[in-house]
């Protein structure tokens, strides 16, 4: 495993870990289940120059929806950014190149939206 595709696994990992950190603060109360659910959920899907993280739900009625968490850039040639570069999402298909999160390869991963630390 490179250290590219170790540090996407751990950003994934981090972000469970927030979305359980957070439903258990939220005015529903930690629900183990949901926060399983929500990691079981979460998707990589690579395209030629960045990579999508989404969340695909299946809902009770059965209805699919996918939200998109963000991009990491996984190409060395970009020209705003490096590889590793975490971009948040504009929309399901396009990143918001002028507001990058962090870079993923410093072992850090700073949430802005959150102004905090995944850790």
């Amino acid at each position: 495993m490179t250290d590219f595709n170790a540090a996407v696994d751990t950003l994934v990992t981090r972000i469970a870990n927030d979305y359980r950190a957070w439903q258990s603060r939220s005015e529903f109360g930690k629900n183990d289940e949901r926060a399983d659910k929500f990691q079981s959920e979460l998707t990589l899907n690579p395209g030629r120059k960045y990579m999508k993280i989404t969340s695909d739900e299946v809902s009770e009625n059965g209805r699919e929806s996918s939200r998109v968490w963000g991009f990491v850039v996984q190409v060395d040639n970009d020209a705003k950014f490096k590889k590793g570069d975490i971009l948040m999402a504009a929309g399901t298909t396009l990143a918001a190149i002028s507001l990058m999160l962090i870079i993923l390869l410093t072992g850090l991963v700073h949430n802005t939206l959150n102004e905090g630390w995944l850790c």
